[in-house]
C-alpha cells in the first residue's frame, strides 16, 4: 500500500535517487524519512485509503474556492489535513504541504520562498511569497468552510420525527388539520 498521510505529516518533497527514480522525503513530526513513492502517488494513495478520491476533492475545492486550478485539497477535516502543492526550484519535482504543518515562510527572492515547518526544518520552493501566502489562505478558508459542515447533521427542522409526520400528512391529508384549514 505504501505511506499514508496522517495528522503528523508536514510535507512530502520529491527526492530523486541515483537512477533518476522519483521518491519522497516525508517530513513527519520530528522525523524525516525516504519513501519509495512519488509525492503525487502518496497523495493519491492516501485519498483512496480513506475512501475518497483526489478528483472529487479537487472538484469540491474548486467549487468552494471558485477557482479552476492550483487549489488545495481536503484529505481529512477532523484532523485538519488540508494539502496543497508547489513546484521545487529548477524543476526538480514537487512539494506537498499540509497547511497545519507550516510554521512560517519568508521570501528568498521574487520567485522563491522558504517554508519553515513545525519540526524546524525548511524547504525552498519555486513560488513567490505572495502566491504562497495566497495558497495558505485558500487552504485555511477551505478548512474553515468544510469544518463548519462537519459533522453532517440533519437540521432539527428536518428531523426524522418531523419527516415521518410530514410523510403521514402527505399520505392522509384529511386526517390532519392544518392552520390553513382554519383560514378557510
Amino acid at each position: 500500500m505504501g505511506y499514508i498521510i496522517n495528522k503528523f505529516t508536514q510535507a512530502l518533497i520529491t527526492e530523486y535517487d541515483s537512477y533518476g527514480n522519483e521518491n519522497t522525503l516525508v517530513y513527519e513530526d520530528k522525523e524525516i524519512f525516504l519513501v519509495n513513492q512519488s509525492p503525487n502517488e502518496i497523495v493519491e494513495t492516501s485519498f483512496n485509503y480513506l475512501g475518497n478520491g483526489l478528483a472529487g476533492a479537487l472538484k469540491g475545492s474548486r467549487d468552494i474556492l471558485r477557482k479552476k486550478k492550483m487549489v488545495p485539497v481536503a484529505l481529512h477535516i477532523p484532523h485538519g489535513i488540508i494539502l496543497f502543492s508547489c513546484k521545487l526550484p529548477n524543476d526538480l519535482g514537487i512539494a506537498w504541504f499540509s497547511n497545519s504543518g507550516i510554521y512560517t515562510a519568508e521570501a528568498v527572492n521574487k520567485k522563491r520562498t522558504r517554508v519553515y515547518l513545525l519540526n524546524g526544518k525548511s524547504v525552498e520552493i519555486a513560488m513567490s511569497y505572495p502566491v504562497f501566502q495566497n495558497r495558505r489562505k485558500d487552504s485555511s478558508f477551505l478548512y474553515m468552510t468544510l469544518k463548519d459542515r462537519y459533522p453532517l447533521e440533519v437540521s432539527p427542522f428536518y428531523s426524522y420525527e418531523r419527516l415521518e409526520l410530514l410523510q403521514k400528512i402527505a399520505e392522509n391529508p384529511q386526517k390532519y388539520k392544518t392552520d390553513q384549514d382554519d383560514e378557510k
